[in-house]
């Protein structure tokens, strides 16, 4: 996990690897933020 990119940087540096994590975290975020 990337601390100067903590929302976006988990995305591309763990693509393909947690998939599932990062769908989790994604629809996290959506809610949280809407």
């Amino acid at each position: 996990m990337n601390a100067e990119h903590p929302n976006y940087g988990w995305l591309f540096s763990e693509r393909g690897s947690r998939s599932n994590d990062v769908k989790n975290h994604a629809k996290r975020l959506i809610h949280c933020l809407y």
